[in-house]
């Protein structure tokens, strides 16, 4: 898309299956928005995006990182 959504908010947004390919969305919060499937490094820039620790999981598993849980020691 190519689109410029620097410092957007973007929260409670329906993102699913959106083309942000080449989009900029450096400093948009994305609180509480459907990110699934959504990869951040199809973007042109993501520095400062702002995501809850639940999306945290979603976005790092879309870019192929697996992310396990450390217990509490």
């Amino acid at each position: 898309s190519g689109a410029d959504l620097t410092d957007a908010d973007l929260s409670d947004c329906d993102l699913f299956q959106a083309n942000l390919s080449g989009a900029i969305l450096a400093g948009a919060d994305l609180s509480d928005a459907e990110v699934s499937g959504l990869n951040l490094t199809t973007l042109a820039d993501f520095r400062g995006v702002r995501v809850t620790d639940e999306q945290m999981f979603r976005l790092l598993d879309a870019m192929g990182v697996s992310v396990r849980v450390s217990r509490a020691r």
